[in-house]
């Protein structure tokens, strides 16, 4: 290593440190009332409830939040799948905010196996984590949306060691926030193993919600996840019915270019290049989001970075990475600006993947997938 990448690696792990250390000393002034309306009580109360007839009742899931946590705010309503609740069933048998620490504790790990694994260099990894500010608000009120950065990891990782049946099985479990990822199953068609390897765990964990709820969960389940109250604010969603505020035909609109720049991407980038593009397109395509689930833009930052082929979109990407867009995103006004970015970078890769993935032959670029810290995520050359 020269002297130069030294030092740009010591000032980057350095400004990480800074903000891993802003964010525990955040948290540990956090009084127990500033921390009404978590998520965690409701995961909490969904591993007491599985299995009985009250795990979609929000009197339920207000009753233990009341119990456990001594307070309650809408929403607060139970809208995992029911094997989710079941997974929660560990957590639920100890001493409330014990369980709420080591499922903080459980996030940070998460995010450290992703900073380890994921394709590229690890002290900007672990920068885009530590001023990740939806990552940040996903630790504090217990979300689980930093667990999706684990499951990402590991199947680029698996995927990467040519094991594409067991990668699929590790995205499957993203099937928890199964809304953020709408476009994925396109991407692994040209993966069949993945794919077979996703549907196979897309099966275990649906039989699962059987066994754990029995017959008739899917109508409470559809009932809970369309319920208003979960979407208090849906004009402020970092999304396209955010931008269409609500009128369906503008969002369709929105979307045809959205899902044709994805798809664009998939058959003529590599395997990275597109996964980035999955991930963006699905946050807009979403309908229900909380801030912390634009963590999805810490992985698409980091490969649209240390790609010497994307030449514009990355501008986007880091923006929208940083603390100022998540800022921009949760304030009234002023949450328009990320969210049309949002959108124009999706946009943005597919004019990147246009103008770089030519060959002399014209035939497209090879989609393997590498796994190069240097320059993660290329085509086999």
């Amino acid at each position: 290593m020269n002297l130069q990448k030294r030092i740009v690696v010591t000032i980057a792990v350095a400004l990480a440190l800074a903000g891993i250390f802003l964010r525990a000393y955040v948290l540990a002034r956090l009084s127990q009332d500033d921390l009404c309306g978590s998520d965690f009580p409701i995961f909490y109360a969904g591993g007491q409830l599985a299995g009985s007839p009250e795990l979609y009742s929000a009197a339920a899931v207000r009753r233990i939040e009341l119990r456990e946590a001594g307070c309650t705010q809408p929403p607060a309503l139970f809208v995992r799948p029911p094997y989710f609740a079941a997974m929660m069933k560990p957590w639920a048998r100890l001493p409330f905010w014990t369980s709420f620490f080591l499922w903080r504790m459980a996030t940070v790990l998460a995010a450290g196996v992703f900073v380890w694994l994921w394709p590229a260099p690890r002290h900007w990894s672990l920068l885009a984590c530590a001023w990740s500010m939806p990552l940040a608000y996903a630790i504090t009120i217990g979300q689980d949306s930093g667990l999706l950065l684990l499951w990402m990891a590991l199947g680029v990782t698996l995927l990467a060691r040519k094991r594409d049946f067991a990668a699929g099985l590790a995205l499957s479990m993203c099937a928890a926030k199964f809304h953020l990822f709408l476009l994925l199953p396109l991407l692994l068609i040209s993966r069949r193993k993945a794919l077979y390897g996703g549907a196979t765990g897309a099966a275990l964990l649906l039989a699962a919600c059987f066994a754990v709820q029995g017959p008739h969960w899917i109508g409470p389940f559809l009932g809970a996840i369309s319920d208003p109250t979960i979407n208090p604010k849906p004009d402020s969603f970092f999304n396209l019915w955010g931008i269409a505020h609500g009128h369906t035909g503008i969002e369709i609109l929105l979307a045809l270019p959205v899902v044709i720049s994805v798809v664009y991407v998939i058959q003529r980038a590599d395997f990275g290049l597109g996964l980035a593009a999955v991930l963006a397109g699905g946050l807009l395509l979403s309908h229900h989001q909380t801030a912390s689930d634009a963590v999805l833009l810490a992985p698409v930052a980091l490969t649209l970075c240390t790609d010497p082929r994307i030449r514009y979109a990355k501008v986007v990407a880091v923006f929208l990475a940083s603390p100022v867009a998540y800022f921009l995103m949760v304030s009234p006004g002023a949450w328009e600006v990320p969210r049309l970015l949002l959108l124009l970078m999706v946009l943005m890769i597919a004019w990147d993947v246009r103008c770089s993935f030519r060959s002399p032959s014209g035939t497209n670029a090879s989609k393997a997938i590498g796994f190069d810290r240097q320059a993660p995520l290329l085509p086999a050359s």
